[in-house]
């Protein structure tokens, strides 16, 4: 009888053991199961993207930085960007971008949808843009007794400006009836008045800069546009905006077009065939200019006398736009030089740039189709510019 109970206590022994074991086992689950909801999350968990707003509120030129946030420090390091597009670049234009943020300026009143793309999902802010006027009464508390604002305004009101770099001045001179730089001054304020001086501008990079109301340009404008506009703006510490508009010229763009016009009106006549004109054209580049090795600049070719290859193509190009023939330059392997013009309703390689001494060689053919496709195809080239 005892070697019963001895073996019934004994699988009671163990079965309880057993059962202590499992129990353990699941308290064990149920803590990991409490601690894994109610324990804080990571940084890169709890990270949702959104932009910096979703509604925003502007008056016209005043900016503000719409951030995407929410971007985890993996996706950082990628080197992932976002996408942003402005729906009406004539109410709100980005003035600056960054990675993930961009600095939006006001232009004129409206509403503008700003979207933002990153990894394929759109995120999106709503802009309205007031006037000017927008919150005048509160600019009014702040502004100094002294100041009267009816009459603010800036020491000049339009200015043309001209531009001449160092590297030119080799070939021309400053003159003493153009502006090179311009100190503009608001008047009518206090003159503690802290001002903040900017350069509003279409192009994507402005010629003009702007240093404590001293404009000047440190680049040309480009040579097909005869100038570029654009506004110095004073920002006084109000937000009053006081404007003037400025007209920017360069030396070195006005002097080469004198130099075509020049042969144009000596050298070409309204009796002349178009095929007259480019072999008057291809002969002047020939004649009186020198080849030099990776001068590359047919601006200072026709200024300085000497050029590369594809400054000859370049030079071609222009001068037969000024006799109002389409040109348009060859780009390539093998393509050294070359020019496709079409004069009296054929096209025509005109070859350039030789590497001889003057008086060097050109020549004008009319490329075979197999020929023109090649050229056409290889220089990228839409053959509708010619229609």
């Amino acid at each position: 009888m005892s070697c019963v109970s001895n073996l019934i206590y004994g699988k009671a022994a163990i079965y309880m053991k057993k059962t202590k074991n499992i129990r353990l086992i699941l308290a064990v689950i149920v803590v990991a199961l409490i601690w894994s909801l109610y324990s804080p999350l990571s940084v890169e968990a709890r990270l949702k993207r959104h932009l910096s707003a979703k509604d925003k509120m502007l008056s016209v030129g005043q900016e503000y930085t719409l951030k995407m946030k929410g971007i985890s420090s993996k996706d950082k390091k990628k080197g992932r960007k976002v996408k942003w597009n402005v729906s009406d670049k004539s109410v709100a234009v980005i003035k600056d971008k960054k990675n993930y943020s961009i600095t939006l300026r006001a232009r004129k009143t409206g509403n503008v949808k700003v979207s933002g793309t990153y990894l394929g999902k759109k995120y999106t802010c709503k802009i309205m843009v007031k006037d000017e006027t927008f919150g005048e009464q509160d600019s009014e508390e702040v502004t100094d007794a002294d100041e009267d604002k009816s009459n603010i305004y800036l020491n000049a009101s339009e200015v043309n400006i001209y531009y001449l770099s160092d590297t030119d001045k080799k070939y021309l001179s400053e003159s003493d009836n153009h502006i090179y730089s311009y100190q503009f001054k608001v008047e009518g304020i206090n003159k503690n008045t802290v001002v903040k001086w900017s350069i509003e501008s279409e192009d994507k990079v402005s010629s003009f800069k702007v240093d404590h109301g001293r404009v000047y340009m440190w680049m040309n404008p480009r040579y097909d546009e005869n100038h570029e506009d654009a506004l110095v703006v004073a920002t006084l510490e109000n937000g009053r905006r006081v404007t003037a508009k400025l007209h920017g010229y360069s030396e070195r763009n006005e002097a080469v077009k004198n130099i075509i016009n020049g042969f144009v009106n000596d050298s070409l006549s309204s009796d002349m065939t178009e095929y007259e004109k480019i072999v008057a054209i291809a002969s002047y580049v020939s004649l009186n200019y020198e080849y030099q090795l990776y001068q590359s600049d047919w601006i200072a070719m026709a200024l300085g006398g000497s050029g590369d290859c594809f400054s000859s193509r370049c030079f071609v190009r222009y001068l037969c736009q000024a006799a109002g023939i389409k040109a348009v330059i060859c780009v390539g392997d093998n393509l050294d030089g070359m020019t496709l013009v079409k004069a009296d309703g054929k096209l025509y390689v005109v070859l350039t740039g030789f590497r001889d001494t003057q008086p060097r060689k050109y020549r004008i053919y009319e490329p075979t189709e197999d020929s023109l496709q090649s050229i056409v195809s290889r220089s990228h080239i839409d053959l509708s510019y010619f229609d």
